[in-house]
């Protein structure tokens, strides 16, 4: 065992030693740690039962090495910070491209919308010639029409011409 837990080492067997329990695993410690016989340390973990023989405490330790355990939970809490730095990455993805297709679809409704303005404003601009022509023939029917109007003998037909340009403020 590593000097640096000698001491709280011993706390603990006592504390152990006093207590009801007759099972503990110290794997769930955070710095569980080992000695070689060469001086270099590992991870470790230990599970220690005690049971009491004829009176006196009998202690059984399983100790194991941990450096691939705890080399895995590194590699898995790598591996799920990666994880959620990509699924973070693909919600700003979602969101722009989310963003760029309501975008698209405001431009569609513009440019709906500006045809449909443009449908009826273009019909009435490229008829507003034929219009003006028609307009302008009919003015030159209306005059010589009032030209003749002196020549018509009839009374009864002079009145109602004048009753129709009266009703329709042609004065």
């Amino acid at each position: 065992m590593p000097q640096r837990f000698v001491a709280g080492h011993r706390q603990h067997v006592e504390r152990f030693a006093t207590s009801t329990d007759d099972y503990k695993s110290m794997e769930s410690r955070s710095e569980v740690a080992g000695k070689r016989k060469d001086g270099s340390e590992f991870p470790a973990g230990a599970s220690v039962s005690k049971q009491n023989i004829a009176g006196h405490p009998m202690y059984t330790v399983i100790m194991r090495e941990m450096t691939l355990q705890r080399a895995a939970e590194k590699a898995l809490i790598n591996e799920k910070e990666e994880q959620a730095a990509l699924i973070k990455q693909l919600q700003e993805a979602q969101a722009q491209l989310l963003q760029s297709e309501k975008m698209a679809s405001i431009g569609q409704l513009a440019a709906g919308v500006a045809h449909e303005i443009n449908n009826p404003v273009g019909y009435i601009t490229s008829n507003i010639g034929a219009l003006r022509n028609y307009l302008n023939d009919l003015f030159k029917m209306l005059q010589l029409y009032e030209q003749c109007e002196q020549m018509i003998s009839d009374d009864a037909s002079a009145d109602e011409i004048i009753r129709l340009k009266k009703e329709l403020d042609l004065d």
